[in-house]
């Protein structure tokens, strides 16, 4: 049997199955389809030369490019030499027809995942037995050297009552070839069952890893959940990084008050603080509960902010914090650095933010207890996050961890500093993005420190906007230049709440005032564009969309050729109309889009006669109720062509 899910009806047969019926022809004989997943294919099959029923993996064609046929069957031929009870054996693997495949007995009994799926939650008993059994197989396989690195109930089968897990070996092929998977857009590992350790990117991972995934599976099966989730794999992450884990008592208060604590030891953030083998964790499962383990506490200690971002890149874990003995008084260069970082952060450019990381670094390492630092890190490293701007020296798995721990560090230095709490209502945005209200209690909570915040009544905006509360977002965007009549930010925004509302002459007054203001603010052009398009002022509309393309990078140059692709589909010249949305499409991830990405493309294809590729693209942006995504949804008017369609109808929330 295999790791992926078998379906309910026989699945439709694709070329790759008959591909795969060819090649394996002279040995197996292809039968039908157990299931499909991201990596692979699992078929049921009679071995034709020892007559007997098997399952065969096909690994993805995409995915066998990056790994490698050499070190594919290396690793195989690892995990062909362990022999155990409750461990899957592999009877065959090879490379035919350049299609890597591995062979396994069919079990018939289901996975631990359709259990889950039946039942929900398992009886107490019933999920130490199979977490026991699991343990039984780890601690073989750590004794031979082999991690497994993806425990997951999907990888966990049974035959009869004795659990089995399967693809051992596999996993560190893919981990091996991460790099050159990420960039087919092929996702590895599984975020919900990660070790910290696994999920920054680091290599040099121990047997301690595979206790953290197994854990966090019998944490699912006594809560009916894992005990990090989220609406995309950055937000679980996160959660993982922002804080203890969680009690499976609150859910589940029949848990044995030892099988709670050996569960919080096991997802120890640290792999020094767990448990040393997956023996010794389960045998604590079943204690008395009179040698107690302390809970893990948030990691504090000295950080050596040199290495900031190295750390970040092998693991969150080796970082240790101390509270601060507050001073008096702030060195003054640290000071002039913050203020410099403050300043490039602000340009929203991918050069900006790599220089604010820079700087805010640069302050930290000249004073480690400086609030102000670690709240622009925080905030830096979530722009940069959701535009997908990369940070030289930081792996891109490590800026949602490190910018969780610049967040939580700000506030810990001083819950009460208005930096320090918008900076945590933006880590907020990630961790959650379909949730308002903790954000809309931490902004108004730093209002009440300083009512005259600008930055804390720009917030109170932008949560507002993305309530949908449009004119409520117009007052509070008021409040901000009010106080700073040159807050360029908040001018822009308040043009293109006014576009929301379809009132563009009031759009373009603020707009033009956010340009005066600062002539290189990208999101001022952009405002300007939309403000004299909805006047159908079309050469200013160009003009506007020409400057946005010079100044902007990433989304908005995007949007600036989503704009000037409508243009000239209004001219009635449709190639090139055409060849100025490849330009977009070349600034933009269309597999995995950002929601700038497929805001701005949609409209772009909506706007020239192509509403099928415009619903496309929505429909990949995860997650969908998000609540940013939401307001481009129910609010864009170059969307309009697209409302009265079911499947934009399905999108919305």
């Amino acid at each position: 049997m295999s790791s992926v899910d078998r379906t309910a009806t026989q699945p439709e047969l694709t070329a790759l199955d008959r591909r795969a019926s060819k090649a394996l022809a002279e040995r197996y004989r292809i039968d039908r389809v157990l299931g499909r997943g991201g990596m692979a294919t699992v078929y049921a099959a009679d071995d034709l030369k020892h007559g007997r029923r098997v399952a065969i993996k096909i690994v993805d064609p995409a995915v066998s490019v990056a790994l490698g046929p050499e070190r594919f069957l290396r690793e195989i031929r690892v995990a062909a030499s362990l022999q155990h009870p409750n461990i899957l054996p592999l009877f065959d693997s090879g490379d035919a027809g350049d299609l890597l495949y591995y062979v396994m007995p069919l079990v018939d009994g289901a996975s631990l995942r359709e259990r889950l799926k039946r039942q929900g939650q398992l009886p107490l008993d019933d999920a130490v037995r199979a977490t026991e059994q699991v343990a039984a197989a780890l601690d073989y396989a750590h004794s031979h050297g082999v991690v497994h690195r993806d425990i997951k109930p999907e990888n966990i089968l049974f035959d009869g009552d004795r659990a089995v897990v399967a693809d051992f070996g596999i996993a560190k092929s893919l981990d091996a070839a991460s790099e050159s998977l990420t960039a087919t857009g092929v996702a590895v590992g599984t975020p919900t069952y990660m070790s910290p350790e696994q999920s920054t990117g680091e290599r040099l991972i121990d047997g301690r890893s595979d206790i953290y995934s197994l854990a966090c599976v019998l944490f699912e099966l006594l809560a009916g959940e894992p005990p990090f989730t989220g609406a995309s794999a950055a937000a679980v992450i996160a959660k993982r990084f922002a804080g203890p884990p969680p009690s499976v008592r609150v859910v589940r208060d029949g848990v044995p008050l030892a099988v709670d604590r050996a569960i919080s030891r096991a997802l120890a953030r640290v792999p020094a603080d767990r448990f040393a083998s997956a023996g010794e964790f389960t045998r604590a499962l079943r204690s008395d509960g009179t040698r107690g383990f302390a809970r893990p506490k948030l990691l504090r200690g000295a950080v050596v902010v040199a290495g900031v971002i190295a750390a970040a890149a092998v693991g969150v874990g080796i970082w240790t914090m101390r509270h601060p003995a507050h001073t008096a008084t702030r060195d003054s260069v640290a000071v002039s650095l913050v203020a410099r970082g403050n300043a490039q952060a602000d340009k929203r450019t991918a050069e900006g933010l790599q220089r604010a990381v820079a700087l805010y670094e640069q302050a930290i390492g000249r004073d480690t207890n400086y609030t102000d630092a670690w709240a622009g890190l925080a905030r830096a490293l979530q722009f940069a996050y959701n535009w997908r701007f990369q940070i030289p020296g930081l792996a891109p798995d490590s800026v949602v961890p490190l910018m969780v721990r610049a967040g939580d560090r700000a506030v810990e230095l001083d819950s009460n500093s208005v930096p320090a709490l918008l900076a945590k209502s933006q880590v907020l945005r990630v961790v959650d993005p379909t949730n308002l209200v903790p954000r809309f209690e931490i902004v108004r909570r730093a209002l009440k420190v300083d009512s005259t915040s600008v930055d804390a009544w720009y917030q109170l905006g932008n949560l507002w906007q993305d309530s949908l509360e449009l004119h409520r977002a117009i007052d509070a965007y008021r409040r901000a230049v009010t106080i700073r009549p040159t807050h360029a930010n908040s001018l822009a925004f308040m043009a293109f709440v006014y576009c929301w509302l379809r009132q563009p002459d009031s759009a373009l007054v603020w707009a033009n005032r956010a340009v005066k203001v600062d002539p290189a603010n990208v999101l001022g052009r952009q405002a300007v564009a939309f403000a004299h398009r909805g006047l159908g002022q079309w050469d200013s509309t160009r003009t506007a969309y020409d400057a946005v393309v010079t100044l902007g990078n990433g989304p908005e140059q995007v949007f600036g050729f989503a704009g000037l692709a409508e243009l000239a589909w209004r001219r009635h010249d449709r190639i090139a109309a055409n060849r100025i949305l490849r330009q977009a499409t070349a600034h933009a991830d269309t597999l995995n889009p950002t929601i700038h990405d497929a805001a701005y493309l949609a409209w772009g294809y909506a706007q020239t006669g192509q509403p099928e590729r415009a619903l496309s693209l929505l429909e990949r942006f995860e997650p969908r109720s998000d609540k940013h995504f939401q307001l481009h949804l129910q609010r864009e008017p170059m969307l309009d062509a697209l409302r009265g369609l079911p499947r934009f109808q399905a999108l919305l929330r």
